[in-house]
């Protein structure tokens, strides 16, 4: 495979990690052949902060631990506009 097709897989492809300070914060890992895939929940505590560093990964800090995903901001940008608009929620 060459360089510019393995830099194009990587695109198409999001890579992730979850890092947990403690065990007590994680409520579920269930990694069994399970045609439902694998689950993982835990508690991130309070939000610190969201950035894409290096405008390649999104990372959420939380006191508790830390997500990161391979999501430039423009990635992020084009799936968020394909969300209906935050007014139109009754959530919000």
């Amino acid at each position: 495979m060459s360089r510019r097709e393995h830099s194009f897989i990587n695109m198409m492809e999001h890579g992730f990690s979850v890092e947990i300070k403690s065990k007590d914060h994680v409520s579920v890992i269930q990694l069994a052949n399970d045609p439902r895939g694998v689950l993982i929940e835990g508690n991130l505590g309070k939000i610190q902060s969201i950035k894409v560093k290096d405008d390649a990964v999104l990372i959420v800090q939380g006191e508790n631990g830390t997500i990161r995903m391979d999501l430039s901001s423009r990635q992020l940008f084009e799936l968020l506009a394909k969300e209906e608009p935050i007014r139109k929620r009754p959530w919000v």
